[in-house]
């Protein structure tokens, strides 16, 4: 293929152009290292284009190209697999795309038939905060409040709750901060611990805390950074499990329509409790659970990508398509519907939750692999 040939393929990938039997020749060229030098110009070309990769700070893109071109080695260029999140958004389908292509033989395949439809786009961030009296108060991003509880002040600021116990009273009163589908919210406890509940998520926690330990309830997703105090540790209880700590990042995601939870490790260390084993984790480590009466089981994982989802960002590593979909479902309040029970097929790479999701459903389509069609707010996924 001439230099201009592939120019023009690289000029339809950016367009969503593309067919895709050239998208499988776009491929191909991977592999082929006299092909090298237009590749690293081409990604070059999108770090340079901020509308593309959505990065605003230099550093980052630097940064972000460095990690592309150090999985490139001539004289074979390397697949494009493991990125940091950030060098995932600046080329969002690539890796997607060649993941497929190094482990799956790519059939001929129809065009992309994403019927035209209404945006389903995501909006404004809200959340339900009950308070110990059963009340319950709907919060909207765009609003800047304070709450009064007896003592206790819940300072909103947009997205964002911030607890101010002036006094620990005799009784232990509890909150419950949820979202809904298609949001996400955040809330700093009274002991300086920040939590960012992910959509269809909920978090019960007291008022003010009191006694030898920390304890919260969680059901769905949340991403800790706990506030250090050893002489009272940290206590998540969630999914017939619980996560002990004493200051420490780490995400857990316990939703009740999953089979397995996950508890991924940023920064310290975690001890999680099940009523049939027990595994302390080092940063980099995420623990699985697959129910309450089984054995965790440990994996090293990039731990960016667990809280991608915290940074704006759909973070996929081997994702099968379920999980894909169902993330999607979650975040922009869709229903989702199989045409074809035995699809298996899995994803790699990072592409922003901030577009409407006929954006997002068109790049997992120009993998070549899958395919969809929208009626309303409904999604059918079909090979």
């Amino acid at each position: 293929m001439q230099r201009a040939e592939l120019e023009k393929l690289f000029d339809q990938y950016l367009a969503e152009t593309i067919t895709p039997a050239d998208l499988q020749q776009l491929w191909k060229t991977l592999e082929q290292p006299e092909h090298a030098a237009a590749w690293e110009a081409f990604i070059e070309q999108l770090c340079s284009r901020e509308n593309l990769h959505g990065l605003s700070n230099e550093h980052e893109v630097e940064s972000a190209l460095a990690a592309i071109k150090q999985q490139m080695a001539p004289p074979r260029i390397r697949y494009l697999r493991r990125w940091s999140w950030a060098a995932a958004s600046i080329i969002l389908l690539l890796t997607a795309g060649i993941y497929y292509w190094q482990h799956q033989p790519l059939k001929q395949q129809r065009a992309a038939i994403v019927k035209p439809a209404d945006e389903v786009a995501q909006g404004a961030n809200t959340a339900i905060l009950t308070l110990a009296d059963g009340s319950k108060i709907t919060l909207d991003s765009t609003a800047n409040q304070v709450i009064r509880q007896g003592a206790t002040a819940i300072r909103q600021q947009g997205d964002s709750l911030h607890y101010e116990a002036k006094e620990k009273g005799p009784l232990i009163a509890y909150n419950t901060l949820a979202t809904p589908r298609g949001s996400q919210f955040q809330v700093t406890l009274s002991d300086g611990t920040k939590v960012w509940l992910n959509a269809a998520s909920s978090l019960q926690f007291p008022v003010a805390f009191s006694g030898g330990e920390r304890i919260v309830k969680l059901t769905g997703e949340a991403y800790f950074e706990v506030a250090g105090n050893p002489q009272q540790p940290f206590k998540v209880v969630t999914g017939g499990m619980e996560v002990q700590v004493l200051g420490t990042r780490f995400n857990l995601s316990a939703y009740d329509d999953e089979s397995t939870v996950k508890t991924t490790l940023l920064q310290g260390a975690v001890k999680l409790v099940s009523p049939a084993s027990q595994v302390v984790l080092q940063p980099g480590e995420q623990g699985l659970l697959p129910s309450p009466l089984a054995a965790f089981r440990v994996r090293t994982v990039n731990p960016e990508d667990a809280v991608a989802w915290k940074n704006g960002f759909f973070a996929f590593d081997n994702a099968g398509i379920r999980e894909v979909m169902q993330q999607i479902a979650r975040w922009y309040d869709v229903e989702v519907v199989f045409e074809d029970n035995n699809i298996k097929r899995n994803f790699g790479g990072t592409v922003s939750r901030y577009k409407d999701v006929t954006a997002v459903l068109k790049r997992l389509e120009m993998t070549g692999v899958i395919h969809f069609k929208m009626e309303g707010r409904k999604i059918i996924v079909m090979p």
